[in-house]
């Protein structure tokens, strides 16, 4: 019996596993998945932590060989990323952890058996590549930003360095800066995840000595270099547009990074009530009412990757709106019309239908203030109540 299909320590994305085959069997063969991971246990007396590595079974199955004596597993895929981490979402670097699982298959009849330990990114997209030929793990290759808007980049640890070169105005004439990102060691298993917002930017050209201020942006390029892939750059370009209305969203994108996105076109808010009518005690009354914001958004004219990176945001597990830094309501998307002719001139334009996905969304938001004795706290007498 010999396993095919994976390679031992490849690294892959679920959404691109392998069919595994097992050949040359001999009878019907037992097929065990184990997880391999770090558990942290933290002593509640001196608050030490250990950390061990544990297996976690996650499948044992037992199959038959066709005529040809070959076993076909399909779409494990789907039962690997199941164990990936999806709960969080924000704005800060971080390092993202390929799963780590290995794979044994025994003969009934023959007796052999095999093991393969592999790894596993998970992604709800197929891209065609290995982790350790990518680049930046984004749609995007050039994209439009603002100080109001958050923008974080995430690669596989297969280059060495990432640096920015930045493009501003110094009164006419244009410059240019070149300042790192990061640095780091080539680990196919890893992803690196960086915020590349503007204001991020800014202060990493500010440490490195140059005098420049937001408004001055041009557009800047990330570009990773080092390691055996050619170089990948996103530019991002400095949008001052003043617009009446924006929504800013991020969710997680098809390699589980942060992403963000801006639309631009007009929304309705349409507040709905939810609850139970009924008769009690001779009254006719609401009970457990819950008043929430059904918004209707127009994206505005889009380009094909900012379409892509809409249909990643309806697969994402986790959307939220965000103002600044801050990260607001969860969101769930309720309808789509995504409806479009093509060829167009003019981009695409669809809109999408959200509620707040918190049943409990009343907001409290008056903050503690003292009564001002100025000249102009009193400025209006009772005559207008």
């Amino acid at each position: 019996m010999v396993i095919s299909g994976i390679s031992y320590g490849q690294c892959y994305f679920s959404g691109d596993f392998p069919d595994v085959v097992l050949r040359l069997c001999q009878g019907a063969c037992s097929v065990s998945i184990k997880w391999i991971h770090d558990v942290i246990y933290v002593d509640p007396i001196t608050e030490a932590e250990t950390v061990t590595s544990e297996n976690t079974e996650i499948l044992s199955e037992s199959y038959t060989p066709d005529s040809l004596r070959k076993i076909t597993l399909k779409d494990l895929g789907r039962v690997l990323e199941a164990y990936n981490d999806t709960d969080t979402l924000d704005f800060n670097g971080k390092i993202l952890k390929a799963l780590r699982f290995t794979l044994s298959a025994t003969d009934s009849v023959s007796g052999d058996s095999e093991d393969i330990s592999f790894y596993v990114f998970a992604s709800r997209v197929i891209s065609g590549y290995l982790p350790s030929q990518c680049g930046w793990l984004t749609r995007y290759g050039q994209k439009k930003t603002s100080s109001a808007r958050r923008e974080i980049l995430g690669c596989v640890q297969n280059y060495t360095a990432a640096t920015v070169t930045l493009h501003y105005l110094d009164g006419t004439t244009e410059k240019t800066v070149t300042v790192s990102l990061f640095s780091c060691t080539v680990d196919k298993t890893l992803i690196l995840v960086s915020d590349v917002s503007l204001d991020t930017i800014v202060a990493l050209a500010i440490a490195a000595g140059t005098t420049v201020v937001e408004s001055q942006i041009l557009y800047y390029d990330i570009s990773l270099t080092g390691g055996n892939n050619t170089s990948d750059t996103v530019r991002y370009i400095n949008d001052t547009r003043n617009w009446l209305h924006s929504l800013n969203v991020v969710y997680l994108n098809s390699f589980g990074i942060a992403e963000t996105i801006s639309l631009t076109g007009s929304e309705e808010i349409a507040p709905n009530l939810d609850g139970n009518l009924v008769t009690a005690d001779g009254f006719y009354i609401q009970m457990d009412p819950v008043l929430y914001d059904v918004g209707t958004v127009n994206t505005g004219y889009i380009g094909k990757k900012a379409y892509g990176a809409l249909l990643d945001m309806l697969h994402s597990p986790l959307i939220y709106i965000y103002d600044g830094i801050i990260v607001g309501d969860r969101i769930t998307i309720t309808d789509v019309d995504f409806t479009h002719k093509l060829p167009t001139n003019s981009g695409t334009n669809v809109k999408f239908t959200y509620r707040t996905s918190r049943d409990r969304n009343l907001k409290y938001d008056r903050a503690a203030t003292g009564h001002n004795t100025g000249i102009f706290d009193h400025t209006f007498d009772n005559s207008f109540e």
